[in-house]
């Protein structure tokens, strides 16, 4: 950090929009001492990972499959195929239909929900229960009505969601 210390010849600057914003660093301070607790923590982590699971298990017998850990998640349509965990790339056979992710995503925008178009979900703090088993009825729906698309070939008709 000498090199950006300004009581020295030859010192570098270093602009920024928050460097050295006693605002900033004070809310941030609050946010992490009093409202992101680790109990916080704990909780919003435990609201993704049942997201995961209730997810995974709507897309049992589609090519639809949900990775990610705690609050961040990601859609993959791949011929591994949903309901199974998928920890890293070798863990499955891609293959990527990106028309699918397409789908996927407007179908959510319609729904009233924001993913991005790459499949990436990030919880917001704060999210009820309730949402969590809205978006994954959302997605129980995009399945039924997409079925002849997501479904796995050796799997027949999809359960009633």
């Amino acid at each position: 950090m000498r090199v950006f210390d300004p009581r020295h010849n030859g010192a570098m600057s270093h602009s920024g929009t928050f460097n050295n914003n006693t605002l900033v660093m004070a809310a941030g301070y609050t946010g992490l001492s009093q409202i992101f607790t680790p109990d916080a923590c704990v909780e919003f982590n435990a609201l993704g990972d049942y997201m995961h699971t209730r997810l995974n298990e709507v897309c049992k017998g589609t090519k639809l499959v949900f990775t990610g850990v705690g609050t961040i998640l990601c859609a993959h349509f791949t011929s591994a195929g949903g309901g199974r965990e998928i920890l890293k790339a070798e863990d499955a056979e891609y293959e990527w239909d990106l028309d699918l992710k397409d789908l996927l995503w407007m179908e959510m925008i319609q729904e009233g929900f924001w993913m991005t178009r790459r499949g990436s979900i990030a919880l917001v703090l704060g999210t009820p229960r309730e949402e969590i088993d809205r978006f994954v009825s959302a997605v129980g729906r995009f399945l039924k009505k997409y079925e002849s698309l997501v479904q796995l070939e050796e799997h027949g008709e999809l359960a009633r969601l």
